[in-house]
């Protein structure tokens, strides 16, 4: 994970989204939109596979990728600790 910054031009096949399963997926809290529309840090992947395991995740588990992803962009130091999606 990197700081995010607004001159970094990451190369798009390695970074991290939500955004094809954000806009299927309307029952999102508000804390979970906002910390996909302003992130704090982005998320890349070291190579193409963890970016192919990323999306696999994202068509097989939508919602706890949902839930994953605004931790990672928001606080990626600190230990998850909401379970209840599992």
């Amino acid at each position: 994970m990197s700081e995010n910054t607004d001159n970094l031009n990451l190369p798009r096949e390695l970074t991290l989204d939500v955004d094809d399963i954000f806009e299927d997926n309307c029952q999102v809290e508000a804390w979970v939109i906002d910390a996909i529309k302003n992130p704090e840090w982005i998320v890349e992947a070291n190579n193409k596979r963890v970016k192919q395991d990323w999306n696999n995740l994202k068509k097989q588990y939508p919602e706890n990728t949902l839930r994953c992803y605004p931790h990672l962009v928001k606080q990626p130091n600190k230990r998850f600790q909401d379970v209840s999606f599992l």
